[in-house]
């Protein structure tokens, strides 16, 4: 079976169980004659995590606005349960976990859009 990514640019990141997960993403916009910075101002950003039955949501920060800036800072308390995983996969204690990722914005005219669309992969910490 293949997979449809739908015309949207799949990413893949990574991440280590345990560690704060910075990240930053610029938004631009084709004018048509160049990419400039989306405007962010009075739009909110969230991170998505789905894994089997789960699903995660962090809010993301507008670093600028008039720069099209957003920034993820996940605490690690919470980077540690992106390791943890619910199902077959608990049972098999894999090196890795790999979730699936959106990065959704919503401006304040009610429009959502999905700005990052692809991969988490979370590289479980080692455990003596």
């Amino acid at each position: 079976m293949s997979s449809c990514t739908c015309g949207k640019q799949q990413v893949r990141l990574t991440a280590v169980q345990g560690d704060t997960f910075n990240r930053t993403f610029t938004l631009t916009t084709w004018d048509g004659s160049e990419f400039v910075p989306t405007d962010l101002t009075g739009a909110t950003a969230e991170l998505i995590l789905a894994l089997d039955d789960q699903v995660v949501q962090h809010p993301l920060t507008i670093e600028d606005a008039a720069g099209g800036v957003i920034s993820a800072s996940v605490a690690a308390e919470d980077t540690f349960l992106w390791g943890m995983s619910s199902g077959p996969q608990q049972l098999t204690r894999r090196g890795s976990v790999d979730w699936r990722l959106q990065v959704r914005v919503t401006f304040p005219d009610d429009v959502v859009e999905t700005i990052v669309l692809g991969t988490l992969c979370v590289t479980r910490e080692v455990v003596a």
